[in-house]
């Protein structure tokens, strides 16, 4: 939904990332970009929406829509230790099927409670129909060569869930527990409380 007008996101963004320079200075600049939500006065189909998702969609616009290379930028910015990389490039849509109930935004599926929650069926849906929701290649490598993989607490549906849907994940993560060390951990954390 964020990269719908493209053209008004970027600007409505560029606006503001001379704030977040100053915002740098004076908090820990990684927590602001993941909590800090925004209050897009006038602007409801924007607010609520996390810093850092306005910033990956700068950085991706500014970037030819590369966003992995958006990815790589923000984290040299925020100076994440870690190495940050998308799990899928293809542009899609998160949909749930609840039983004949279509649910098809990501917004709509966090506040939906699921009328059957063991059958309730979420696809990805690309944008393009003769593309596959598949697994970056450095994702792949990344997972399969790890030591430990995590997916970490989130929205169940929109986040872990999602994430494992994308086509290639769950042979990564088999392959990863394949390696010849036998000492190669896959952890799902889950949430302690409910999100709402």
């Amino acid at each position: 939904a964020l990269e719908a007008r493209n053209g008004e996101l970027y600007q409505f963004t560029n606006d503001r990332l001379h704030d977040l320079e100053a915002v740098k200075q004076t908090v820990d600049f990684t927590n602001f970009l993941a909590e800090y939500h925004m209050d897009a006065t006038g602007r409801s189909d924007l607010a609520g929406h996390a810093w850092g998702n306005f910033l990956l969609t700068a950085l991706r616009l500014q970037n030819d829509d590369d966003i992995a290379k958006a990815a790589h930028i923000a984290c040299a910015w925020v100076e994440a230790k870690a190495k940050v990389m998308p799990v899928t490039t293809t542009e899609h849509d998160l949909i749930m099927d609840d039983g004949g109930s279509i649910i098809a935004t990501e917004g709509d599926i966090d506040d939906y409670a699921p009328k059957d929650p063991l059958h309730a069926q979420l696809e990805l849906e690309a944008h393009d129909p003769h593309a596959e929701v598949g697994i970056h290649p450095a994702a792949w490598k990344a997972a399969v060569e790890a030591d430990k993989l995590a997916v970490l607490p989130g929205s169940l549906y929109t986040s872990q869930l999602a994430i494992l849907k994308v086509d290639g994940v769950a042979s990564a993560i088999a392959e990863h527990g394949m390696r010849a060390d036998g000492n190669r951990k896959f952890v799902l954390f889950g949430n302690l409380v409910e999100e709402k």
